[in-house]
């Protein structure tokens, strides 16, 4: 069977619709339901995958995560700069640090150039495109132009890069690079890079991420008074024509089409998600019309959720994800087991053929679902901040680490959350299941559960992405809820936790609670230029600072963080 086209379509701050199984909601947070029928198409004719999370709940850390199949902690670029910081054994995951970029200060390092699934499928012949948001790259208004975007973008492995953004949009057209969206040009732009990839005979790799219906820019503002001849790289000299969008009405009587059918209301997710919609069914039409439907791999996702955004909360990791692929996966098919946005990278190479021995490969976090066998208690690892959390089956783990500097922490105590540090999780109710609506969130509930697996797993997973010195994939692996091997001098078990101080002036009050089982986004926040979290002294020992209480352990070359 010849290899798979692939498209994968990440758009901005999409909505988790009733229809798709979100997790259970938290009070007072919007339920949205909507008619969308070519995105829905995915699902049904394709495989719907049930638990997805993204490894980190923000847009440019999870789309770190799905292009590289990687953690974002192990972004090149800001491992240099928690270096910097004095963060060398936990660093600090967000948005303006977590960067696409070659970096030669630090192991590991070309993120750019090597270590993403662009120049993977590029090195085995692949036609590479990429549309829409990227904000992979530093920001830099000062020296901003949409030539540098663009040629920097086809340095990641791309052959082609339209349309692009470097950033989350405002309703300013012009202001510092940051333009309207234009759903149509992508769009077209896109179809334009299909149709000559199959003119050239080559399969092609495609990365379509729609800016709507992100709430930076105005969608109604778009709609209504923007042309579709103003884009990001210039006013073009006519309209874009797109068959089941623009074709034949024009583009201005194409975007009422939209605003009609959202019945009414303003809002970019009702009218974003739709004009989104539009683009789907323009890729699968045309798709349609070249007889390449059943070949070609459409996935689709989300970055992150939306009820709790920037938390570590279920409302903000879980994501839905669909891959529609006839000539693999029945209509209907469902996928029971937790994947993540660092599985992406290693599922499509594995459905393509491409392989450790292949040309490009390079070492993932993720792993391809189509080859691992049904385990039900695989885990998985969620990072923001400070803050990290491990996933496995029904139990999660999450630990705030700095109080005054977690979104979570924030989140949690605006929502009624629990926030206690650590404090554990049941995601199921008693015959297993995940818990979805009319369930209540898992993390207002209480039941007696521990696990200090979860623990192991964490603690593993920390001392494999520390910022400094090697980066280690696939050292946790053998860590799952099944059996915990014994310790080894690598990656130490934990001595027993020694007794509470947390009432002490030192540190303050926290909870070591359990729980059964979100506020809004805040804005993107700097790595602090402050006292370092992490105090590396080379002795086994206790380390006070005026936010935690850490424990230190040097192993064979490394210091292993544990935050109690």
């Amino acid at each position: 069977m010849a290899r798979p086209n692939i498209i994968v379509m990440q758009p901005d701050d999409f909505e988790f619709l009733s229809e798709w199984t979100p997790p259970a909601h938290r009070p007072g947070a919007d339920v949205w339901s909507m008619y969308l029928p070519n995105i829905d198409r995915l699902r049904t004719n394709g495989i719907h995958m049930k638990r997805a999370y993204t490894t980190s709940p923000s847009c440019g850390n999870s789309r770190y995560s799905t292009m590289t199949g990687r953690y974002p902690s192990r972004s090149s670029y800001s491992r240099e700069i928690n270096i910097g910081r004095g963060n060398e054994e936990l660093g600090f995951v967000t948005i303006p640090t977590t960067k696409l970029v070659d970096v030669d200060s630090v192991n590991d390092g070309k993120d750019c150039s090597k270590s993403n699934m662009a120049v993977l499928f590029q090195s085995n012949g692949y036609a590479t495109g990429m549309f829409g948001k990227w904000h992979l790259f530093p920001d830099n208004p000062a020296t901003y132009s949409y030539e540098s975007h663009r040629n920097g973008i086809l340095k990641c492995g791309f052959d082609t890069a339209e349309a692009v953004y470097w950033h989350n949009l405002n309703d300013s057209w012009t202001n510092g690079g940051e333009f309207s969206h234009n759903t149509e040009y992508m769009t077209k732009m896109a179809l334009d890079f299909m149709e000559k990839a199959i003119d050239n005979q080559q399969q092609f790799f495609m990365y379509f991420n729609p800016t709507a219906p992100h709430g930076s820019g105005s969608v109604w503002e778009a709609l209504m008074n923007l042309s579709c001849l103003d884009t990001p790289a210039g006013r073009l000299s006519e309209e874009p024509i797109i068959p089941g969008m623009t074709e034949g009405i024009g583009c201005e009587a194409y975007r009422q089409t939209v605003v009609a059918r959202a019945n009414g209301t303003t809002s970019n997710p009702v009218l974003g998600s739709i004009w989104v919609d539009d683009a789907v069914g323009a890729l699968l039409l045309f798709l349609e019309s070249r007889n390449i439907l059943n070949s070609t791999i459409f996935l689709f996702q989300e970055d992150h959720g939306q009820e709790s955004k920037f938390s570590l909360y279920e409302g903000g990791v879980r994501i839905p994800q669909f891959v529609h692929y006839p000539d693999e996966f029945p209509a209907g098919s469902e996928y029971s087991e937790i994947v993540s946005t660092i599985d992406v990278a290693p599922t499509l190479a594995d459905l393509a053929g491409i392989t450790a021995n292949s040309p490009g490969w390079y070492e993932m976090d993720g792993k391809s679902w189509r080859s691992l066998p049904h385990d039900f208690d695989r885990c998985l690892m969620i990072e923001l901040d400070y803050d990290r959390s491990v996933i496995c089956a029904c139990r999660k783990l999450l630990e705030i680490a700095s109080f005054e500097r977690s979104n979570t922490y924030t989140l949690g105590q605006t929502y009624g959350f629990e926030t206690g540090s650590p404090a554990w999780f049941d995601l199921c109710d008693a015959n297993g299941s995940y818990l979805t609506p009319p369930n209540l969130s898992p993390e207002q509930t209480f039941a007696n559960i521990t696990d200090s697996r979860l623990t192991d797993i964490l603690t593993c997973h920390i001392a494999s992405t520390r910022p400094i010195g090697d980066q280690l994939y696939g050292a946790c692996d053998s860590l799952t809820m099944k059996e915990i091997p014994a310790p080894t001098t690598e990656l130490p078990t934990l001595p027993p936790t020694p007794p509470s101080i947390s009432n002490s002036t030192l540190n303050p009050p926290q909870s070591s609670t359990v729980v059964t089982g979100e506020f809004v986004s805040l804005q993107d926040d700097a790595l602090s230029s402050g006292t370092p979290l992490v105090i590396a002294s080379g002795k086994t020992g206790w380390v006070f600072t005026t936010t935690l209480m850490l424990l230190l352990i040097r192993v064979e070359g490394f210091m292993l963080v544990r935050i109690l």
